[in-house]
């Protein structure tokens, strides 16, 4: 991944209004002015699909943080022409602490990781599926959102139709992480500080959240698995799920 943030057209008008480079990812770049830090597309990644995504993150950090969680306030997000011409920016509170960006991270910092996506769950809702650039959220019901999965995904259709029926319908929706890289996190003296890009969460089974664990995240897994009586087929199910969610975005 090559960080060269001087080649953006937004470059010098963001040394003008006094941010300089903090740090990137493969879509975004981040740059810092005293206590606050604003995210802006590379070119490349500079789609209405991508300022819908800050949007949707603001509406993730809010819930979080009303529900109590550690997690990164987000200030706002400029649409495009208002901050940076052609450009969206989501703009957040500058948090100090350490980032660990393997997946095979200690023991003690995964469990605190899953004590939050796991705490998220109880932040619930009675619809299901994508949340919206707005916070709302369109399918009644969970087997309908499984099916517009299926619907739209690239491949596995059979598979993915042929599993609601042994999927169970719950009542209500909870708050799924559907992102859990370890570098999402900002840790101090080894105690989680806050969570960070909280992108493209959904509302679905809570039971979900161990699918994108175990895609994600095999030694998370491992030490979950273990201290938890899991559904398995209900799991691997999730996971073929997992892999097509975002196929329609």
């Amino acid at each position: 991944m090559i960080n060269s943030p001087q080649i953006e057209p937004y470059y010098k008008k963001l040394m003008e209004l006094g941010y300089s480079p903090l740090d990137y990812s493969e879509k975004h770049y981040v740059f810092r002015k005293d206590l606050q830090i604003i995210k802006i597309a590379r070119s490349s990644y500079n789609t209405v699909a991508n300022d819908d995504s800050f949007c949707i993150e603001k509406v993730a950090h809010d819930l979080l943080g009303e529900a109590g969680l550690p997690v990164a306030k987000i200030l706002e997000v400029y649409e495009r022409d208002i901050l940076i011409p052609n450009f969206a920016v989501l703009c957040e509170e500058y948090y100090e602490g350490q980032v660990y960006y393997s997946k095979d991270t200690s023991c003690d910092l995964l469990i605190q990781i899953w004590e939050l996506i796991h705490s998220a769950t109880t932040i619930t809702r009675n619809t299901f599926g994508y949340v919206k650039t707005d916070g709302t959220i369109q399918n009644a019901t969970w087997h309908s959102f499984l099916r517009d999965i299926a619907n739209s995904a690239k491949s596995d259709k059979s598979l993915l139709f042929s599993g609601i029926k042994y999927v169970p319908e719950p009542k209500s929706s909870s708050f799924i992480f559907t992102d859990i890289n370890v570098a999402n996190y900002i840790f101090e003296n080894k105690k989680l500080k806050v969570a960070i890009d909280v992108e493209r969460p959904i509302f679905g089974d809570k039971t979900f959240i161990y699918s994108v664990i175990k895609s994600r995240n095999p030694k998370l897994f491992s030490i979950i698995k273990n201290a938890t009586f899991l559904d398995m087929s209900l799991i691997d199910y999730y996971c073929i799920v997992y892999n097509h969610l975002f196929d329609s975005i």
